[in-house]
């Protein structure tokens, strides 16, 4: 199950004096409480949802659904992990997409070799039977 409040993208975010946004990731008490300090606002730092954004995200029952709901393959999740930054997290997400990518590939690459053997033994048989 790939939920929001697991994934390593789940943020917290302030805009600082500059008008710079700050992203942070949530503490593990705080995903345990489901909440964070009122000076932050919840967001996925991979853009999948901002509650600064669309603020319907904080309604009580809305904020619990989105952290809660079961995103399967319609985001960018990748597994908590205490310390790391989200440009390692980032940078992992590549990797397991990169690498589920090379297998789809490979495994196809498979299939068609054994077609176009299973076509030479064929084609072979056919001109020995001639």
């Amino acid at each position: 199950m790939k939920r929001c409040l697991d994934c390593h993208f789940l943020s917290k975010y302030h805009i600082d004096i500059e008008g710079i946004r700050r992203h942070f990731c949530w503490t593990e008490d705080e995903r345990v409480e489901k909440k964070i300090p009122e000076q932050y606002l919840p967001c996925c730092f991979k853009g999948v949802w901002n509650a600064g954004e669309d603020r319907s995200f904080l309604a009580p029952a809305k904020f619990q659904e989105t952290l809660t709901k079961d995103r399967n393959e319609t985001c960018f999740y990748i597994k908590y992990q205490e310390g790391m930054m989200f440009d390692a997290a980032t940078e992992l997400y590549r990797m397991y997409t990169d690498n589920r990518q090379l297998k789809k590939s490979n495994r196809n690459t498979m299939i068609a070799l054994w077609i176009a053997a299973t076509g030479l033994v064929l084609n072979t048989i056919v001109q020995i039977l001639k």
